[in-house]
């Protein structure tokens, strides 16, 4: 089992709601039990002890990702009280407008309150948390020690807030080895005298992909006179996190992907070679740190998403020319 099975199940449900997209809901009992068994799995699997042959001991703490896991802690709890269980959302947490359309609203709660610690990237989306346990449990929010928490069960749930560290010397390291230095020059060539505007998104609907191409499409369209082969667009896409350990893309992805390969076969075949796409299992670190290099404008225009560290790697990799960013507001990304 891995997150994307998790993923494929209720990628119809949990996923707009926990990027504030509302949608019809399409949830089904079968969306539930498999969600239900693959969480029990992961929590399993995690508690299993080294003298069962896990990776389990006295003494370690369980830290769980993202919102495919979500009820991985109330397993995790029951199978182990004494184990310490930390909690982090990598992805934006709804408003309780948003969150209380989900039918499994107070389960998922209950859930993550059996965390020691529930983790945000931004404060808005603590106290989004704070305000569903609030309005759908009647459960009050109180400050200790500096520490925001809850009291759930006898427990005390601490909610934090604090942003991914950024690797940064490793990028530094990967950004002069001589496997990126020698695709920058390859890339440099094969691009010469056309300014180059680089992106590289996740590969799901909120990314706002196909709106980019759209804009992008319009411009050519309007301004071919002015650019026509004198610009690129090179859009990268990446595998979401919870598709890293699986061989294919979910249903919704794969039509993504085709909807976006046939905009870009139409915008190139009307304007030749004017967009570059770099497919999510053909994307590497190092192909994406030589595009940053030679890039002229980093471009974002995501619909809703989560932390975002590719406008940080774009700044690390275009130094020297002093690139601008032009970067959507409703993505979380790194201040530099």
């Amino acid at each position: 089992l891995c997150a994307s099975d998790s993923s494929r199940r209720h990628e119809p449900v949990l996923y707009p709601s926990m990027h504030t997209h509302t949608h019809p809901c399409t949830h089904t009992h079968t969306h539930t039990n498999t969600h239900t068994q693959v969480n029990k799995a992961f929590s399993d699997q995690a508690l299993t002890t080294t003298a069962q042959g896990g990776p389990y001991s006295a003494g370690d703490r369980l830290w769980v990702l993202d919102y495919e896991m979500m009820l991985v802690p109330h397993y995790a709890s029951r199978k182990n009280p004494h184990a310490p269980i930390g909690y982090s959302f990598l992805s934006v947490f709804p408003s309780t407008e948003v969150f209380r359309v989900l039918p499994v609203r107070i389960e998922v709660l209950c859930a993550l309150l059996c965390s020691d610690l529930v983790s945000f990237d931004l404060f808005e989306y603590a106290r989004h948390f704070l305000h569903c346990c609030s309005r759908l449990l009647g459960l009050e929010h109180r400050s200790r020690r500096g520490l925001i928490g809850v009291d759930y069960n006898g427990r005390r749930v601490n909610v934090r807030c604090g942003l991914i560290g950024f690797h940064v010397s490793g990028t530094r390291e990967l950004r002069d080895s001589e496997e990126v230095v020698k695709l920058k020059a390859a890339y440099a060539k094969e691009l010469e005298g056309r300014k180059v505007i680089v992106s590289c998104d996740k590969m799901d609907r909120l990314s706002g992909i196909t709106l980019k191409l759209t804009a992008f499409e319009s411009l050519m369209r309007h301004s071919s006179h002015v650019w026509q082969g004198k610009v690129v667009l090179v859009q990268m896409m990446r595998l979401p996190y919870s598709t890293y350990a699986s061989k294919e893309l979910l249903p919704a992805q794969l039509r993504e992907l085709e909807q976006i390969e046939a905009m870009v076969q139409k915008i190139n075949g009307d304007f030749p070679d004017s967009v570059r796409l770099i497919k999510p299992y053909d994307e590497t670190p190092a192909k994406r740190l030589a595009y940053f290099g030679i890039g002229s404008l980093y471009l974002n225009t995501s619909v809703r998403t989560g932390l975002d560290w590719s406008p940080f790697e774009f700044v690390m990799c275009s130094e020297k020319q002093m690139a601008p960013l032009c970067v959507s507001g409703c993505t979380l990304y790194l201040c530099v």
